[in-house]
């Protein structure tokens, strides 16, 4: 069972995505708080996935990730954006070596899909 860790300052959010993720296999590692989403992962935590919301206000998700890119011992750690900017470019994926973007409001299947294809990324 894959781990995703989603960080979103919406517990809204983070509740449908417990629903989502747990129905379709998924082991949902959730954080409201994107400062205590960075301490577990400098103290070991390991999802297969990390899903963070672009905007949230202590901590943005492209900080978090420019954080964790820091460190070389994230460099393999698969990170997506979740967001509902859909005028992003790719640029945006290249400069914080994500995988992708999710945008808010989707569709469960498309969600479910897109969470399979960035699991299967290199």
């Amino acid at each position: 069972m894959s781990k995703i860790m989603v960080v979103d300052d919406e517990p809204d959010n983070i509740e449908l995505m417990k629903i989502i993720l747990s129905k379709h296999n998924f082991e949902p590692i959730l954080f409201t708080n994107p400062i205590e989403a960075l301490n577990a992962l400098k103290g070991g935590m390991w999802p297969d996935l990390l899903i963070l919301d672009m905007r949230m206000p202590e901590m943005s998700g492209t900080d978090l990730c420019s954080e964790l890119r820091k460190d070389h011992k994230f460099d393999k750690l698969k990170i997506a954006f979740f967001t509902a900017s859909n005028d992003l470019s790719q640029e945006l994926l290249h400069k914080y070596d994500v995988k992708g973007f999710i945008y808010k409001p989707f569709n469960i299947n498309e969600l479910v899909k897109q969470v399979n294809t960035f699991l299967d990324m290199k």
